[in-house]
């Protein structure tokens, strides 16, 4: 994840939207800049965003 995206939104609230976004069943992402992941999105999601995770 680039330095200026992890600088844009304050940890705990981009936590609370990658928590919802996980709470999601869904297989599929379709990124508007980036590969369609078609299988095992939420497992692409939980480790794009796995720094914002942490605590």
């Amino acid at each position: 994840m680039p330095r200026d995206i992890r600088a844009i939104t304050p940890r705990r609230a981009g936590r609370e939207w990658v928590e919802k976004i996980l709470s999601w069943d869904f297989e599929t992402l379709v990124m508007a800049h980036g590969p369609v992941i078609q299988s095992d999105a939420r497992a692409f999601v939980h480790e794009a965003f796995g720094w914002l995770l942490r605590r």
